[in-house]
């Protein structure tokens, strides 16, 4: 018997081209694009060493995606992991604000918003008796509150690290310090419901701010070992 293979009908190709339009679309919409910052702010009140007390800081300087930027948000320790070293996060975020207004809001060290772990600090005694700290934290966007340009994030990482002014510590927190800051990483657009999780930054970015962490902890560890809070003057 002579079998007739049957073509695909109209109904069947326009589905078939729907789904691969839709397959298209949906990639073409998520773009990762780099994310690097500098710059540098000032912590006006220092920071409290009483754990979950929020302190302010700012920060301005240049960043890709954001032109110039000015920003603010709030600081807390977590807890003390050792003599000179702790884990913070952002309490609740820091806020990007580039030139026109769009807004980059973004956690640091909030594991519930995408960061492997809470934000690292060491802190190394200086000779004079106050101490310079590095704190090294992921940052990952508050979708909720970005704006303009930024509504369209859907996901992200960056690796931060700051080094800070040498501050003394008075009672339980530290004299008023500023600090320098640089990150990598990357920012997602696109269409959020076909996002998993956040976008990590690249491997070298990340081993690299490891790395001067390590050795920042190392360097500390070296050092007579006094607890933050004990040290005063």
């Amino acid at each position: 018997m002579l079998h007739v293979l049957q073509l695909p009908t109209r109904l069947t190709y326009r589905i078939a081209l729907a789904m691969l339009v839709t397959i298209v679309c949906a990639r073409a919409e998520a773009q990762v694009k780099p994310l690097k910052i500098t710059g540098g702010g000032n912590a006006p009140q220092g920071i409290s060493l009483i754990p979950l007390t929020p302190a302010p800081h700012d920060a301005t300087g240049v960043a890709t995606e954001l032109g110039a930027y000015s920003g603010a948000g709030f600081f807390q320790v977590l807890n003390f992991t050792g003599p000179l070293t702790a884990q913070f996060s952002s309490a609740p975020d820091f806020v990007f604000v580039a030139a026109n207004g769009d807004k980059l809001a973004m956690t640091y060290g909030v594991v519930g918003n995408g960061a492997r772990q809470p934000g690292q600090v060491a802190l190394t005694p200086n000779a004079d008796g106050s101490f310079t700290a590095v704190f090294v934290a992921e940052f990952n966007p508050e979708l909720a509150k970005c704006t303009g340009r930024f509504a369209k994030v859907n996901a992200g990482s960056l690796i931060m690290i700051a080094v800070s002014s040498p501050f003394f510590i008075v009672g339980a927190n530290t004299t008023p310090f500023t600090y320098t800051w640089q990150g990598e990483g990357q920012l997602v657009y696109g269409n959020r419901a076909n996002v998993r999780g956040p976008i990590r930054p690249q491997p070298a970015a990340s081993s690299l701010n490891a790395n001067l962490l390590r050795a920042q902890m190392s360097r500390a560890s070296g050092n007579h070992q006094v607890y933050p809070a004990a040290r005063r003057r």
